[in-house]
């Protein structure tokens, strides 16, 4: 049975250093952040969840900001996503199985 994964969002990860903030950060970006802004976006650019972890604080500016750069990435990640789950599908019975597929 298919799962029907159109509306899925993607989750993206923004970690605010200094006056600026990096996308899905490694983890030497994570050690010099004081905050990040967790997004959940829908191929549409619909923010369906965010969530501020980390103990620094995030002013009203910065959580705009973020929130735009996450919708984009969050929205730029499904086409190619929804891209390589067409082309797995597309192999049918010759598709290699993994994990508990196997």
């Amino acid at each position: 049975m298919r799962l029907d994964v159109e509306n899925v969002p993607c989750i993206v990860t923004l970690c605010k250093i200094g006056h600026r903030h990096v996308v899905d950060a490694t983890l030497q970006e994570k050690a010099c952040s004081v905050a990040s802004l967790i997004i959940s976006v829908t191929h549409k650019g619909i923010i369906t969840c965010t969530r501020k972890v980390g103990r620094g604080s995030l002013d009203p500016e910065s959580i705009c900001e973020m929130t735009e750069a996450g919708k984009r990435v969050g929205k730029a990640l499904h086409s190619p996503l929804m891209k390589l789950l067409q082309q797995e599908e597309s192999l049918g019975k010759k598709r290699q199985k993994v994990g508990f597929l196997g």
